[in-house]
């Protein structure tokens, strides 16, 4: 029985492998050579890198070595870099919110409908979405209150289109004006595809709205 010290800890290792000098992956990583490097500042974003010898003359951060700006493709991992992805990010959506009146997942999820249900998709565009509302008067059908001017995720008082035949009830939806009418996004979403809940959803929402529990 031999017995061996490792390299790094000076663990005990019993009857070891000839050729195992660490007592685990851990020290073998621990005991690794480290080039010498010094902490440094890109010379692009201006975010804290490791400079080596080779890099001294002009550090790069791995998101611009990879000649993206600082902030697109998440590449860099510094706060500054990542900051910066998010408020491009921010600044994108808010931008195509006030150019579409709603936010970018209500779009695709307006266009592309619910996966998996046949005949679930329902596309239209902004310029006749706009002219039903002028059409209803900016008007729930459901509960007969006014709906604000814009389409906000959070507003459930926001103007959505209701379809009088539930898109679930029809082997075809019919998504013509006739079957289409203005309403509130939580009058909606009560509804569901019941078409004998009208009433029922103007009782429950109208103390809602006037005791601005929502």
């Amino acid at each position: 029985m031999t017995t061996v010290d490792c390299a790094y800890c000076g663990t005990k290792m019993v009857d070891p492998h000839p050729y195992r000098k660490f007592c685990s992956s851990k020290c073998r990583y621990q005991a690794r050579p480290i080039a010498p490097s010094r902490l440094g500042s890109c010379s692009r974003c201006g975010c804290d890198v490791q400079v080596g010898e080779k890099s001294a003359a002009s550090p790069s951060c791995q998101g611009c070595r990879r000649r993206r700006p600082p902030g697109h493709g998440y590449r860099c991992k510094c706060e500054p870099c990542r900051q910066t992805h998010r408020d491009d990010v921010n600044a994108s959506n808010r931008k195509y919110r006030e150019e579409h009146s709603e936010s970018r997942s209500t779009t695709w999820r307006r266009l592309n409908g619910r996966p998996g249900r046949s005949g679930s998709t329902f596309e239209i565009s902004t310029a006749r979405r706009l002219s039903l509302y002028e059409r209803d008067n900016w008007t729930c059908a459901i509960c007969h209150e006014p709906t604000s001017n814009t389409y906000t995720a959070t507003d459930p008082w926001s103007p959505t289109l209701d379809h009088i035949e539930p898109q679930s009830r029809a082997l075809i939806p019919d998504h013509s004006d006739a079957n289409l009418r203005t309403a509130h996004a939580l009058c909606n979403a009560m509804r569901g595809d019941d078409v004998t809940r009208d009433q029922d959803v103007k009782s429950r929402v109208l103390p809602m709205l006037y005791q601005g529990l929502v």
